[in-house]
C-alpha cells in the first residue's frame, strides 16, 4: 500500500467483512480505524466517516481507552484534512 494512498481499502474491507461474521469486536474495531483513514485517500468520503465514527463507538463500548484515542486521532485528522470539516476534526483531535 505504500505510495498508492487508498489502494489497501480492498484489504481492509474484506478484513472487516471477515472480523464481522465472527463476531470479533475489538477486530472490527481496529480495522475500522484503518479503514476510515485509507478509504478516505481512496476519495470514499461516506465510507471513510462511517468506519472512522464506527470504530470510534466500538472502541467506546468497549472501554478501551488507549484504541479510543488513536480512534478518535484518526477521525479528527481524515475530518479535518480530506473531508474539510476543520471543526469537527479538531474537536476530535481535542477528544484524543
Amino acid at each position: 500500500m505504500q505510495g498508492d494512498q487508498g489502494g489497501g481499502t480492498k484489504y481492509f474491507e474484506d478484513a472487516l467483512r471477515v472480523f464481522e461474521e465472527e463476531y470479533s469486536l475489538w477486530d472490527t474495531a481496529w480495522v475500522l480505524i484503518a479503514l476510515g483513514a485509507n478509504a478516505s485517500g481512496a476519495g470514499k468520503f461516506e465510507e471513510a466517516a462511517m468506519a472512522s465514527l464506527r470504530s470510534i463507538s466500538l472502541f467506546n463500548e468497549l472501554g478501551d481507552v488507549r484504541w479510543l484515542v488513536e480512534a478518535y486521532s484518526m477521525a479528527g485528522m481524515t475530518f479535518a484534512t480530506n473531508f474539510g470539516f476543520c471543526e469537527e476534526g479538531l474537536l476530535m483531535l481535542e477528544k484524543a
